[in-house]
């Protein structure tokens, strides 16, 4: 059974690789999905990985989010894709960062920090929907992380990080006056706590609808619009 398996999955990696485009096209990534799910090496995702035809990058980087924490020695080989010019392929890219910088890994947090501050207005509002969800590891490292490396604006990072992580603490004034600060990026952070505190303060994502920051306004739309 597992040689049939893995003959199945090398006949689907010579087919991507062979046409990627309609590959990608015909949701071909599910079936190659299953044969990773059904024990195919992941080392067979390394070269494609490190390809530089976008749709193969497409298709091999939504298989490794969906993966999830089963692919995480493969992040050495995602980070770069967090570089990439085509939004697709930037935000799974982001996404297995949140699920796999833990633990040897956390280190590479700080790309996902990066995003919300560096990258254009649709993948600004996709990584910020992804940090919120951070967990309170990932916080404090990231707190540390900011801080060492001297990141650009990183005692703005360094506030809204420490405010995530103890977002339970905060009232909602105090999210207000983040959402109402004359720095984007303390009201970008703002809006991710009226997310993370939506349940306690309703009306705080209504506000940030309201926001003349195109980021803020836009991450207010996207979490309304998942509800």
């Amino acid at each position: 059974m597992d040689i049939v398996k893995k003959n199945k999955g090398e006949q689907l990696i010579a087919a991507l690789e062979a046409n990627p485009e309609k590959f990608f096209k015909y949701g071909k990534s599910y079936d190659l999905l299953q044969e990773y799910f059904a024990g195919l090496s992941l080392d067979t995702l390394v070269s494609l990985l490190q390809s530089e035809n976008l749709a193969i990058q497409k298709s091999v980087i939504w298989i490794v989010s969906e993966l999830a924490t089963n692919s995480c020695a493969l992040l050495p080989y995602v980070i770069p894709l967090t570089k990439s010019k085509d939004n697709y392929i930037k935000y799974y890219a982001l996404e297995c960062i949140l699920l796999c910088a833990t633990g040897k890994y956390i280190k590479e947090f700080i790309h996902l920090i990066k995003s919300i501050d560096n990258d254009e207005g649709n993948i600004k509002v996709l990584a910020m929907n992804l940090l919120t969800n951070a967990g309170d590891a990932q916080l404090q490292a990231g707190i540390e992380l900011v801080t060492a490396a001297k990141l650009k604006g990183y005692e703005l990072h360094k506030f809204g990080l420490t405010n995530l992580l103890n977002h339970l603490s905060l009232n909602q004034n105090e999210i207000l006056d983040m959402l109402n600060s004359n720095e984007p990026l303390t009201q970008q952070y703002g809006a991710m706590l009226a997310k993370r505190k939506q349940k306690d303060f309703p009306k705080l994502i209504a506000y940030a609808l309201t926001s003349k920051n195109p980021e803020v306004k836009g991450f207010a739309e996207f979490v309304i619009d998942i509800e």
